[in-house]
């Protein structure tokens, strides 16, 4: 199970990387952080002080290769906007704007409570039955997406819950209770709140800077997080491709560590999207940047995991 109540921040996904050890290969010593009787934070720390470098960077890419000298399998994120996705059937509900039409967090609470029991049941499946049908999925999971859908040409509208933040933060914080589970010691699964902030075209979203004052950024573009941060608990949120008045969001310190986790005391970790670093490289910075750097400046504003690009650019970025 995952500790959502002793560990913050990277340290979180180190505690469930725990979830994912073969405890039953035997290692030339005993270690710490296989015995599941000792304290959390003390297996972390001790799982932290075995691995290298390279496999330091490794962790930090959600979808890198197994470390086999530890018997650490790979994670492998998932989506869940209204059912499971997986390669075998599953529940479908509607899709999130209908949701939100509802004016129902009860209901829509409901809903993503099934969604993460089925999640669970495949999760624990692979892990208990070597001949389990069907891809490996892990516990994080990329929803839900919580932008505000104000431009009708934009073609995600679909999987958002509307134009009005206050709906959009009751039906946000439904829905990641409902995945994340009551428990008070323990996660169900880890919500990944999508995408942080101010994003809602996609045309050239990879360069793009939304101007936007102070005022309209806390009153309209941000209160839907805030609500899913401090009252639903939200363990994970994804840095969106945009850049807000010129900084991009995966460099943006003002916006991952002084609101995020600053101001409103985030205590889980942020990510990426997909080829986060490389649209910096290549797209707002126009090649000026190197992907070391890139890599530095992500992890030095507050941006914790990545995909390929962590991975591969962090040793160098270190040393």
């Amino acid at each position: 199970m995952i500790s959502g109540k002793l560990v913050a921040g990277p340290s979180l996904y180190l505690s469930m990387v725990l979830c994912l050890i073969l405890t039953d290969m035997i290692l030339a010593e005993t270690a710490l952080y296989l015995d599941p009787a000792q304290p959390v934070e003390a297996r972390v720390k001790d799982l932290i002080s075995r691995l290298t470098l390279e496999e330091k960077a490794i962790l930090l890419n959600h979808r890198g290769p197994d470390i086999e000298r530890l018997n650490i399998k790979s994670d492998k994120w998932n989506q869940c906007l209204h059912g499971v996705w997986w390669t075998e059937p599953t529940t479908m509900f509607p899709i999130s704007i209908a949701m939100a039409a509802t004016w129902d967090p009860k209901l829509i609470h409901e809903v993503a409570t099934v969604i993460s029991d089925e999640a669970r049941a495949i999760y624990n499946g692979w892990h208990t039955d070597p001949g389990f049908k069907g891809e490996k999925k892990g516990l994080i999971y990329r929803a839900p997406v919580i932008n505000i859908s104000r431009n009708p040409y934009w073609g995600r509208i679909n999987e958002c819950y509307g134009e009005d933040p206050v709906l959009t933060g009751r039906i946000g914080v439904a829905f990641v209770k409902g995945l994340q589970g009551d428990d008070p010691k323990y996660l169900k699964l880890v919500s990944t709140l999508k995408h942080y902030a101010v994003n809602n075209v996609e045309k050239d979203r990879q360069k793009l800077s939304a101007q936007v004052g102070e005022r309209m950024l806390f009153e309209y573009w941000l209160p839907h997080f805030r609500d899913c941060i401090v009252e639903g608990q939200a363990q994970s949120i994804m840095a969106s491709y945009n850049a807000i008045n010129g900084v991009p969001n995966n460099i943006n310190q003002y916006l991952l560590t002084d609101i995020l986790k600053t101001k409103w005391g985030f205590q889980g970790f942020v990510v990426s999207d997909l080829g986060g670093v490389k649209t910096m490289v290549e797209g707002h910075e126009g090649g000026k940047m190197s992907f070391e750097d890139a890599v530095a400046q992500s992890l030095n504003a507050g941006c914790d995991f990545s995909d390929k690009e962590f991975m591969d650019y962090i040793p160098a970025a270190v040393r």
